[in-house]
């Protein structure tokens, strides 16, 4: 408690001490310098101090400034910011300038270059801080969602921390990744994702969760290789450029303090339907101990009394007519109700950005303390910042960024296993009440407890004895699992950099960039003595501790020098040095002497410890020239060499070449009209980098899962053994080749009120890495080759409208259009498709040439050449009257959506500010594993119509005539036919959606007011997230993932993930 009210007494300190130099008062009006209509809510600060006013709603100011003061600093959203000279005035009126769309802004690219937006040959695209904090994300990867065309990003659960998926223009890499590359103030930074053993299903997180959205001024998207081209092999699939704030830059010096509080709750958004209506057994026979739900109706149910019982403290449910039963009717119980709980969300953020243009620092502090609404679970972010820039001389420059995170997680377990919540949740029988009647079951050790310490066993498994596994035990209680199987972690990180910039002489400059990107990250899962999952019944623990060091060096020399006021040229040579070292360190051991000691001197048999090393080193050159023709013509061409570790001494050459076109300029067209026009037409090639230790066999030591059986791994009981991998290295491997070709329009009409930017691209992805079976006579499963192809082609539109500006309304709206069409178009002779896993042999995400990434096959539905399906119209058949099953594998649906829209539409009135994101997506199926399993074992709510007839629209199978026979829905329907085991087509879903992605109504305080208390400026703001969701899907949320970040295969697949969730809140902001 005490951590989360630290800003609150910063706060009140800063405010005792705060006070106003005394000096002279200034008044005046601002206008519109247009309509000369009067603006209020524009901010006046007296530059170099902490004074500042707001004009009211005449457009008025007053403000009283220090005698030294000398200038006044006007800013207003949309407007030119404007200094002017006080020269002793008391009256000082403005008319300021709309600057709807700067024409010749500047954006951030490639190796933390600036270029004007209008000399770009390539698409990219920027969001500025408003819009990221708007989203109220913990993570950046999130904050991305529906902000940018081109760009999908795939949760993986709504938890705290949990990770995100973020692909660019498609996956342009059958089985390697396809994340972009992420860099922070110029440093490419790690967003690893580490999923071993040890954390293999629960909702962990990528490394973009240690960047805090409140640290950064802005972040843009490269999203070609045209466009990122400077990075190479590490920018294969694009790249986020982030830029975070600094000090003033102004030229007197100034200081501010902004100070940000946020309260947030998060719930869950949506769950599954089950049934309340029969008890557990089968045949409608009553079996406490089975895991259906096929039993009797539960009016004929009754409690027996017993005290012992493991389902109700009223007794174990019985029927009515049985001699032991007491005759008060059993209750039924919505245990996901009851087992999920509302989560808490607090962030504070303090920052001092003081100096000038020359020589400035901002620092900043953040706390972000999330709790779940899966009880127990959390993460916790700490994040410290300092970046400083100064101009030691007029040729030399240096700057700094140095940024400490300290990340603390309880994560959740999902998916098939024994540590998932939503599978005790959704398959406890309605009539057992898996709270045991307590209050707070999460606290109540007797709702998950036995009197004598024993886990409860809902579904009426028998516990065996420590060392032995029967899966008829069942999963754990998610009470007994949040108390008692914990996955913790921590991580330690610090990123930095420096910089030298020296101006040799007026047309070349030299600087060179050093930076640093270093975590610990410690990890540990423990089932204490008496847990189902992962032999955990006589206790067990996994630690896991990655240690990793990653060094980026940049030398540039940049010449830059203008010919005859016609032809400007720029010309950058670069090297660059990256070296990265991953570290990983784990023990697991088994057997606890005593309970609910997770400590490695409580395991009483011989540990399991592993250590491996990955090493990857990088060294490039490169070399860009931009030749710029009077402002109308830019032509950019960039060269990149780059030398891998991971390949044997192989050097490999990338070309990128961009031309634009400013035409409107060029051919006069009137500003009235079309106020800028520009084509531009690029081409890129670049590789993705090939995984360590590809070139090589090597030998691993081997060991097995945690979640249905016991496992362990050599070293084991002081036998020591390994055993060569499964698959043939190849010292002859390629990166894999990447060729895009991209044509585009920035158009911009009516003095910038609309402007809209078009972009088509086309990538043919070559030489993919992935392994070739052999037969197994060789010894091995596989053979490492450069093999395959893939294309991705698609659209992207980006309209920013203004619609109304006037004195006190303004409406903003940004449009953003995606839509990508992805192809395998081969893979290699003798490889006819390739299984991306799927879950347990059932649906089967596939590569096949002529299809979509990632495409659906399973058992489907027999069908005529109408479509029509085809009735089992057999009499002697069991299935008589029931659709007819396919005998092999079809294809069922693609996980790859349509296309997507994102809206964000921003109005200001006066003091009023209303910002909102909905998200569209349209297409893209999901596969809906959960209500599989649970119609097969009579779960889901569909299965309340067992016993109905019902007559099954299609054809006979004899004749071909319209079906019209009457089949009686039963329990064998659903385990043969329509259920996991079997027919996977009815659970393959549109995955399409309509969404409130963010929402922010905010309310500036009047200067009056903000002068009252001693302050600058002060908003006051209402925020809520994911609020609204429209969509047919019937599971937990469209938006899942469940293999985690950057796994092709866990595309459109939802199986016991946890559910998403919608947060709302307020949060206060103001300045000193």
């Amino acid at each position: 408690m005490k951590q989360k009210y630290t800003m609150f007494f910063m706060t009140l300190f800063l405010l005792a001490f705060s006070y106003q130099a005394q000096g002279q008062t200034i008044s005046g009006t601002v206008t519109d310098a247009e309509d000369g209509e009067r603006l209020s809510g524009v901010n006046v600060l007296a530059e170099g101090t902490t004074t500042g006013a707001v004009t009211d709603l005449d457009g008025e100011y007053t403000i009283d400034v220090p005698d030294d003061a000398t200038h006044l600093v006007f800013s207003y959203l949309g407007y030119s910011t404007q200094r002017v000279a006080i020269d002793g005035r008391t009256t000082i009126d403005l008319e300021m300038s709309p600057d709807l769309v700067e024409l010749d802004d500047l954006v951030v690219t490639a190796l933390g270059l600036e270029a004007d937006r209008r000399s770009l040959g390539y698409a990219i695209q920027s969001v500025q801080a408003e819009d990221i904090a708007a989203t109220r994300q913990i993570s950046v990867s999130d904050a991305l969602s529906s902000q940018y065309s081109g760009v999908e990003v795939r949760s993986q659960a709504g938890v705290p921390g949990a990770a995100s998926s973020v692909n660019i223009r498609g996956r342009a890499s059958l089985l390697g990744s396809n994340e972009p590359l992420y860099v922070v103030d110029g440093i490419p930074v790690s967003n690893a994702f580490n999923t071993t053993v040890t954390f293999s299903s629960v909702d962990a997180s990528n490394r973009a969760v240690d960047i805090n959205p409140d640290d950064i001024q802005s972040m843009t998207v490269l999203k070609g290789p045209a466009a990122a081209a400077l990075y190479g092999i590490d920018a294969a699939n694009g790249a986020i450029i982030i830029e975070t704030k600094r000090g003033p830059d102004g030229d007197q010096p100034s200081t501010q303090i902004d100070v940000s509080s946020r309260v947030g709750f998060t719930q869950v958004s949506q769950l599954y339907e089950v049934q309340s209506q029969y008890g557990p057994g089968t045949d409608g026979n009553l079996a406490l101990t089975s895991p259906a739900h096929w039993g009797p109706h539960v009016s004929e149910l009754s409690y027996d009394g017993d005290e012992s019982s493991n389902y109700h403290v009223r007794g174990n449910p019985v029927l009515a007519d049985d001699p032991s039963a007491t005759g008060e009717p059993v209750e039924t119980y919505d245990n996901m109700d009851a087992f999920f709980d509302t989560g808490m969300s607090i962030a504070n953020q303090v920052s001092i950005s003081t100096g000038t243009r020359d020589r400035n620092l901002f620092f900043s502090f953040g706390r972000s303390d999330e709790d779940g609404f899966i009880p127990k679970t959390y993460f916790k972010r700490n994040s410290v910042r300092l970046n400083g820039d100064a101009y030691l001389t007029e040729r030399l420059r240096i700057s700094g960024r140095a940024n400490y995170v300290n990340s603390q997680g309880r994560r959740a377990g999902r998916g098939s296993n024994f540590t998932s919540m939503m599978i005790p949740l959704t398959r406890t029988n309605p009539v057992m009440d898996l709270t045991y009647g307590t209050s707070d079951p999460a606290n109540d050790v007797f709702a998950y407890e036995n009197p004598d310490g024993s886990a409860r066993t809902h579904q009426g498994r028998s516990a065996t004895e420590a060392g032995g596994f029967n899966l008829s035990r069942g999963p754990d209680s998610p009470f007994w699992t949040i108390n008692n199987n914990v996955y913790r972690d921590e991580v330690n990180r610090f990123i930095g950099n420096a910089m030298v910039s020296y101006d040799v002489t007026s047309w070349l400059n030299a600087s060179y960039r050093l930076g640093i990107d270093t975590y610990s990250d410690r990890r540990r899962h423990n089932f204490d003595l008496g847990s189902s999952g992962g032999d955990g019944r006589e206790g067990r623990l996994f630690e896991e501790t990655y240690t990793v060091r990653n060094l980026n060096s940049d030398f540039l020399l940049t010449y830059q020098e203008s010919f005859d006021n016609d032809f400007e040229l720029q010309i950058i040579a670069g090297h660059n040095y990256r070296t990265d070292n991953s570290n990983r360190l784990y023990f697991s051991g088994r057997g606890f002497e005593q309970r609910g000691l997770f400590h490695i001197s409580n395991v009483s048999q011989e540990p399991d410890v592993q250590h491996s090393t990955n090493p990857r080193e990088l060294v490039s050159v490169f070399g860009n020239a931009n030749i710029n023709y009077r402002d109308l013509i830019y032509l950019d061409i960039t060269g990149r060499n780059d030398w891998s570790s991971t390949l044997d001494g192989r050097s490999f050459f990338y070309p990128a070449a961009s031309l634009a076109f400013v035409f409107s300029e060029a051919l006069g067209i009137d500003e009235g009209f079309m106020t800028f026009g520009q084509l531009r037409l690029s081409y890129a090639n670049v590789g993705n980098d090939a995984p360590l230790f590809a070139t090589n066999s090597y030998f691993v030591t081997s060991s097995t899962g945690m979640s249905y059986g016991n496992s362990f791994s050599f070293p084991y009981q002081g036998v020591v053994g390994t055993t060569a991998s499964q698959n043939i290295g190849n010292p002859d491997i390629e990166p894999e080749s990447n060729t895009t070709y991209e044509i585009g329009a920035d158009l911009r009409f009516w003095d910038n009120r609309l402007r809209m930017d078009i972009t088509y691209y086309y990538s043919r992805n070559r030489d993919q890495i992935f392994n070739v079976p052999i037969p197994a006579s060789s010894g091995y499963n596989s053979y490492l080759l450069n093999a395959g192809e893939l294309e991705n082609q698609g659209i992207e539109v980006q309209l920013n409208i203004t619609p109304v500006t006037t004195r006190d309304l303004r409406w903003d709206a940004t449009f953003n259009f995606s839509r990508n069409r992805n192809e395998v178009v081969e893979l290699t002779d003798g490889v006819d498709q390739i299984d991306l896993g799927g879950v347990g042999g059932n649906i089967v995400p596939r590569l096949l040439p002529g299809e979509a990434y990632g495409t659906f096959y399973g058992i489907g539905w027999q069908r005529d050449d109408a479509g029509n399906k085809i009735i089992n119209d057999d009499p002697e058949s069991s299935l008589y009257g029931f659709p007819m099953a396919t005998s092999e594998q079809i294809k069922l649906g693609d996980p790859n959506p349509d296309f997507t829209v994102g809206v964000r539409n921003t109005v200001s009135y006066r003091n009023i500010r209303l910002t909102a994101l909905v998200d569209f997506r349209y297409g893209g199926d999901v596969w809906n594993g959960t209500e599989a399993v649970m119609r097969h074992n009579g779960q889901s709510a569909v299965t309340e119509n067992r016993g109905e007839t019902k007559v099954f629209e299609g054809v006979k199978a004899s004749d071909g005539s319209p079906n019209d026979i009457e089949a009686t829905i039963t329990q064998a329907y659903y385990q043969n036919l329509e259920g996991y085991f079997n027919v996977n087509e009815p659970f393959v879903e549109d995955g399409s959606w309509i969404r409130l992605r963010d929402v922010t109504l905010s309310y500036s305080l009047s200067p009056s007011l903000t002068d009252a208390i001693g302050l600058g400026s002060a908003t006051l703001s209402l925020w809520g997230r994911n609020l609204l969701l429209i969509t047919d899907y019937s599971g937990i949320d469209p938006d899942t993932n469940l293999y985690g970040m950057g796994d092709g295969a866990s595309m459109g697949l939802d199986y016991y993930n946890n559910p998403g969730g919608r947060s709302f809140g307020v949060e206060v902001q103001f300045s000193l």
